[in-house]
């Protein structure tokens, strides 16, 4: 890509899901120096095959489940930012976490395909959670 008119673009490659570390040192190692962020994406979800679980029916297990797993994303955070450290000490290249949240399975009787869910106070305690992680980590998290 090239910078037109004196704007210089931000340029994000496309990153790892969650605990793929490999990903991220991979790029870090072969194309650190031609990017400016790398973007990861971490759900709360229980899986990607078969019920992921209903938005709006859970019990108490799966209710401490999902925090249990939402708070995971600090320490994948955090190893991501070190794969990173080791090949751009300067701290010049940022970790955007642009896909996290909840994923349920879709309500029943919407469009199929259109990934329509409810939130609950469950899924406001989530995006609690990992947004204070996120604070946290601010001088590479964008």
């Amino acid at each position: 890509c090239r910078n037109y008119d004196g704007n210089r673009l931000f340029k994000i490659a496309s990153g790892a899901s969650d605990y793929d570390y490999n990903w991220t040192e991979t790029l870090m190692k072969n194309v650190g120096g031609r990017m400016d962020g790398i973007s990861l994406h971490y759900y709360t979800v229980t899986g990607w095959s078969g019920s992921k679980g209903s938005a709006t029916d859970f019990n108490k297990d799966d209710y401490y489940w999902t925090m249990g797993k939402c708070l995971e994303i600090e320490d994948v955070v955090r190893k991501h930012i070190q794969i990173m450290d080791k090949y751009d000490p300067q701290k010049k290249i940022a970790l955007m976490v642009d896909e996290w949240g909840t994923w349920w399975d879709e309500e029943p009787g919407t469009i199929n395909g259109h990934l329509y869910q409810q939130n609950t106070m469950r899924d406001a305690f989530v995006a609690a959670l990992t947004l204070n992680v996120f604070h946290k980590y601010t001088i590479v998290s964008k």
